[in-house]
């Protein structure tokens, strides 16, 4: 009886450490998503520099003088890229800046890195809420209300409408949705809103407008390119486009990073 009983142990510590170790590797892949975003991301100058022919922002006495904003031109990203919009912004009533990231849901999915877990997996099963809160918004909505998904965010509540603003602008939100998680959360509360309902709510800051000619600043908005290619390959194919890349982010940088580095190497130790 005591072989087989050793033998039982045996394999059940054999299960124990598997399961460990699929555990931890499961986490720190959903760890590296969200901090990464996408397997190599890159930040251009702006974002009309992927539009031919982008129409120009208005002067602020322009504006002022009764001049209209012009409708922006669609932007086309790279083959198997998504443009991500990223800015810092608050909500009326609370202590703060949230992180807001535009994205378009319909591209979105596909480019982004979503781990190996399950709760990663349900959260970009959000992404098709966008298009019906568009085509349903509340009833008591203001007009022209962005739907957003509010991350990392523990007072926000679904149903939840506030309003959104930064330098030059604001619009009434609704929180169709909540996640822990998210593709690029850092480390405040993140907003996601759908890039065709939020970016013409900039005004003139609408970042797919070249920028004005003017002494008065626009809201300051970061353009990222996502892909699934090598970051070589991303920023070589943004630099053909003529688009100016400032930065590149990629999954092997958050090699960096020490608790996840030492997760890692704590694996080595668990199968040993």
């Amino acid at each position: 009886m005591l072989p087989v009983a050793a033998l039982s142990l045996g394999l059940g510590l054999v299960l124990v450490t598997a399961s460990a170790v699929i555990g931890t590797q499961t986490a720190i892949a959903d760890r590296v998503a969200t901090r990464s975003g996408a397997e190599s991301t890159a930040q251009i100058t702006g974002t009309w520099q992927l539009v031919k022919k982008p129409p120009r922002a208005p002067t602020m006495a322009k504006v002022s003088d009764g001049k209209k904003i012009p409708k922006p031109k669609p932007v086309v990203p790279p083959a198997g890229a998504t443009v991500v919009w990223r800015m810092l912004a608050s909500i009326e009533g609370d202590f703060g800046y949230h992180d807001v990231m535009a994205i378009d849901p319909s591209g979105f999915g596909a480019v982004a890195s979503w781990g190996q877990g399950q709760g990663l997996a349900q959260v970009r099963d959000l992404l098709p809420k966008f298009a019906a809160a568009e085509a349903n918004p509340p009833v008591d909505a203001p007009e022209g209300t962005v739907p957003v998904i509010a991350v990392n965010d523990p007072v926000a509540r679904v149903g939840q409408l506030g309003v959104l603003s930064a330098q030059g602008w604001s619009t009434p939100v609704v929180v169709i949705a909540k996640a822990d998680a998210f593709p690029g959360l850092g480390s405040r509360p993140l907003l996601v809103a759908p890039a065709d309902s939020l970016l013409p709510r900039l005004g003139r800051s609408d970042p797919r407008l070249a920028p004005p000619r003017d002494p008065v600043p626009v809201a300051y908005t970061e353009t990222w390119v996502w892909s699934g290619q090598p970051v070589a390959e991303l920023a070589g194919t943004l630099e053909k486009a003529k688009a100016t890349v400032t930065a590149t982010t990629t999954p092997d940088q958050l090699g960096l990073d020490p608790a996840l580095d030492a997760a890692q190497r704590s694996l080595g130790y668990l199968v040993a």
